[in-house]
């Protein structure tokens, strides 16, 4: 398109070749030829994104090019590897906030593979010495991470202090809930009917 362009703005190109092409400059020519690319691409991804919607095949087939080249590009690129498991953990997450059948569904997944993992643990001894192996370089790991990192044990302490506290204060309410039966059945009999009279009410 641009030789076109300079071609048609070249006045008197016969005779001695004496022509220049001076009524259209250079910088118009190529700023033409890129918005002529660019309306020319643009028409083609239209045309991929209808054919997309419309034919199966070629949906299929682009979907399993895509993957292919994601695979390849996840086995080679660790920094692409660990922002795609980012982007996925962080989908599961929103997920799981605001789609309570999917929550409740995951859920359900995972008592019931902790309920086959029990099951595995108690009937095959190999697997079981397996796993207490793991733990234990896990632990390990884990103590090698507290000593050497300030900032990781920093938060365990305060995970640890967390738990604690809700800890204590489970136990504080279920003692005083205790203390109360023992101390005046009736009075928590009484104070149990008020409440739901008054919920009646």
């Amino acid at each position: 398109m641009a030789k076109a362009l300079v071609s048609s703005a070249t006045p008197g190109q016969g005779g001695h070749g004496q022509g220049r092409p001076d009524s259209l400059p250079q910088r118009d020519i190529n700023q033409n030829a890129l918005v002529y690319a660019d309306r020319q691409r643009e028409h083609q991804r239209e045309r991929a994104r209808e054919r997309y919607q419309h034919d199966p095949a070629y949906a299929q087939y682009q979907r399993s090019r895509q993957s292919t080249y994601q695979t390849a590009r996840y086995q080679r690129d660790s920094v692409y590897a660990e922002r795609q498991r980012a982007r996925k953990r962080e989908r599961q997450r929103a997920r799981y906030r605001n789609d309570p059948a999917y929550a409740e569904r995951q859920r359900e997944r995972q008592r019931e593979y902790r309920q086959r993992q029990r099951e595995r643990y108690q009937n095959d001894p190999v697997y079981a010495e397996r796993q207490r192996e793991r733990q234990r370089e896990y632990r390990q790991r884990q103590r090698e991470r507290y000593h050497n990192d300030p900032a990781y044990a920093e938060h365990m302490r305060e995970y640890q202090r967390e738990r604690q506290r809700a800890r204590r204060e489970t136990n504080q309410r279920v003692n005083q809930l205790q203390s109360v039966e023992t101390v005046n059945p009736i009075a928590t009999r009484v104070l149990n009917t008020n409440q739901t009279n008054e919920s009646t009410n």
